[in-house]
Parts: C-alpha cells; sequence; structure tokens
C-alpha cells in the first residue's frame, strides 16, 4: 500500500497462512514476479516486521529485503524490525 506517492514510498505488508508453508515454493515463486512490479510502482519498499514471527523475517531476507536491527514500536513498546527495499538508481 502506498505511504507516499510523492516520494514513491510504498509498505508491502502479507497476511499469512499455513497455507504459505505447505506451498513454499509457488509462495517464493511469486515472490519473484511480484516484488519488482511493487518496486515499479515504489522505488522504496519500508515496512516492519515482528521479531517473533522468524519465518516471515527469513523469507523478507530470501526476498532480497534489507532486515535492520530490532526497534521498540508502539504503546506496548514491542520488538519489531524495520525493513526496506529499494531501486538502485545507478
Amino acid at each position: 500500500c502506498p505511504l507516499s506517492l510523492l516520494c514513491g514510498l510504498g509498505a508491502p505488508w502479507l497476511l499469512g497462512s499455513e497455507a504459505v508453508a505447505r506451498n513454499a515454493g509457488a509462495f517464493i515463486k511469486q515472490t519473484k514476479i511480484y516484488i519488482p512490479v511493487m518496486l515499479q510502482a515504489y522505488p522504496h519498499l519500508f515496512n516492519f516486521v515482528d521479531v517473533r514471527n522468524r519465518k516471515s523475517v527469513a523469507w523478507l531476507r530470501r526476498a532480497g529485503f534489507k532486515v535492520h536491527d530490532p526497534v521498540r514500536v508502539g504503546p506496548a513498546k514491542m520488538l519489531f524490525h524495520p525493513f526496506e527495499m529499494r531501486v538502485d538508481h545507478v
């Protein structure tokens, strides 16, 4: 979803289920298709992932996102990893 159309910033998010684990190969294949599409619309992708969600953190790294050290977020000060991916404009 867009965070800023002016700056080209989008927030990728996913609500997963056990079906993702059962279809991991197809899921990774679709990831490789959809991330470039998202980057065309939003050259900077950024969001947060709960540190307890180890499968999602591993998937983000495998998909090529930079996963940063955790930070405390929200009123409960829970730990989340910021993650991002940018289009290289070199």
